[in-house]
Order: structure tokens, then sequence, then C-alpha cells
């Protein structure tokens, strides 16, 4: 069995190599069926109509005469089911029989992360030289916690995107809604329908580019009225988030993660200990808490969404 981390909605590679009981290799032409199956974890929900999928060298996996096998990721086996997650974990079994009977299993795990990660392993590394290849997972976790918690002092989701569909509830006489993704790139369109019904008429409910304006940490705000009033009855389509890619990380934000998650991995025997006792006294260890240099960034007005 394997896990890897993968970003959500990309492209990757598997390989393995297929073995008998006595670890000879199994050519394709002893393969009598080769079945996959991707569920999400969490749910069961079979992904991207993979049940129990025939891939004896089709579906973009293959087989060949020395064993080894091979699954090209697709981009809808590594999308989220549920898009407003931060990961999901899809887990692919493939199921292989021989012509002699022979049956066998292997499990590959796809953590499907959706986050904008503020640093790599590899930054990560450079602090910490001495942190050995097999732990990458571990310290990738470690990322995409301290990316979390960053979201959340924030208020902000720090992946770019386009597309990005959300619906609001506004309030009698609210005047603005604030994306999550800020900031704003470009608008596409704003709907407005007292049922929620953004399929039909589409046309009658599309507010024109000059009723809103743009303003700083995701605000749209309407110019002469308020916004229609009432449950999920607002719909905006736009492009925004603050980086693109790891490289597009501002530098202080980058610089801050590498700290955080050095200072976790180099305390990873005591998190959630928030004190420990040596000899007649004890040493207090802050290693669930942010560090108070990591924390300052993180509450620099150009990275928080302030309160209206």
């Amino acid at each position: 069995m394997a896990i890897v981390r993968i970003d959500a909605g990309t492209t990757g590679e598997a390989r393995y190599t297929l073995r008998d009981n006595d670890g000879a290799v199994i050519p394709v032409a002893d393969l009598s069926a080769l079945t996959l199956t991707l569920r999400d974890a969490k749910s069961g929900s079979i992904v991207n109509s993979r049940n129990a999928q025939s891939v004896l060298n089709a579906n973009g996996v293959t087989v060949n005469s020395s064993g080894a096998l091979v699954w090209t990721i697709a981009v809808a086996d590594t999308t989220l089911l549920d898009s407003p997650l931060e990961s999901e974990e899809h887990v692919g079994e493939f199921l292989f029989t021989t012509s002699a009977g022979l049956k066998g299993r292997i499990i590959h795990r796809l953590y499907c992360c959706a986050l904008r990660n503020l640093c790599t392993f590899d930054d990560v590394r450079l602090q910490l030289p001495a942190i050995d290849d097999s732990e990458q997972l571990f310290v990738e976790k470690l990322i995409d916690s301290f990316t979390i918690r960053a979201q959340n002092l924030t208020g902000r989701i720090f992946r770019r995107a386009t597309g990005l569909v959300e619906t609001f509830s506004p309030r009698w006489n609210q005047w603005w809604v604030r994306v999550k993704r800020p900031p704003i790139a470009s608008i596409t369109s704003i709907l407005e329908d007292y049922d929620g019904d953004f399929v039909t008429d589409v046309a009658n409910k599309t507010l024109d580019a000059t009723d809103y304006g743009i303003e700083p940490h995701g605000v749209i705000r309407m110019r002469n009225r308020p916004f229609l009033p009432g449950v999920k009855c607002v719909q905006v389509t736009y492009d925004g988030g603050l980086c693109r890619d790891v490289g597009d990380v501002p530098a202080d934000l980058g610089m801050a993660a590498i700290r955080q998650v050095a200072f976790w991995y180099q305390h990873k025997d005591k998190l959630g200990i928030s004190s420990e006792s040596v000899g007649p006294g004890s040493v207090t260890v802050y290693a669930q808490n942010l560090l108070p240099d990591v924390e300052s960034v993180l509450r620099d007005p150009a990275y928080r969404v302030v309160k209206l």
C-alpha cells in the first residue's frame, strides 16, 4: 500500500510491479483480469466512475511483459467530490487475477489537497537539511496544517482560481458581500433571484457591471441600492485568490510558513504538549502554538481580511 500527496485536480502517475507469491513477475500475458475501484475515503462514493472498472491495458492503466503496472492518474481521479473541503483521500484498489487463478490486490491512496500551500518540503529541508525523504508526507501534512491555521487566522483562502462560484444570503438593506478568495481579479457575473434559481432566465437576473464596485479584502459593494435580501439569493462568479503557485507566495509569508513548520518538525514528539517536567521544575514547550513572529506576519493587514 502507498499513500501519495497530490494537488487536487491535477494529473500524476503510479507505478507497481505485479509479482506472484514467490516474487516472480507476472507478465501481462498471464493476466485474465485487472480492475480498479476508486473511492472517496470519507463518503465511500465512487470517484471518476471507477467502480470495478476494467483497466487491463485500458482506461489509463498499462501492464507490460515485465509485470510493470503504470496508472496514469487523471484530473477526474484527484478532483474533490466535496469542493468546499481542503482535501480528500481517494483510495484506489487494484484487483488482478491470473490465468492460473492467482488473485492479488494493490491499494494506492491519493491524498488530494486543494490548499495553496505556503511553502514546500524542499523549502523546509533547506532550513533543516537532516530531514529524510521518508518523512516528506509527514512534513507536507504539517505544511497543510499550517496553511489551514493561516487561512483561519487571516480569514481568507490563499489559492488563486478561476471560475469560482459563491452564493450569499444578504440581510435586509445589506449593500455588500465578501468573497472567500481575495483579492478579486475579475468578476464574471453577479446574479440575483429570490428563489435561488441561477439557471433559467439568466439575462434578466444578471447585474450590470455599473451596479457594483470591487473594494479591498474581497468586498463587492452595490452603488445605488442594497443586494436582494434572502436565503442564497445572490450568486457571484469570479476569479480571485492571493497565490497561483507556491512560487507566487509573498516572501515574508513563505518564510513564516518555513519557520513554523520547521519548529513543529523539531518538536514533533511534543506536538500538543504545553509543558513537560524536567527535574524539580518544568519547561514550557509551545509546540502547538504559532511562533510570535509567525503570528505577527499573519496578523499583518496585508494578509488579514478585516471585519466590516
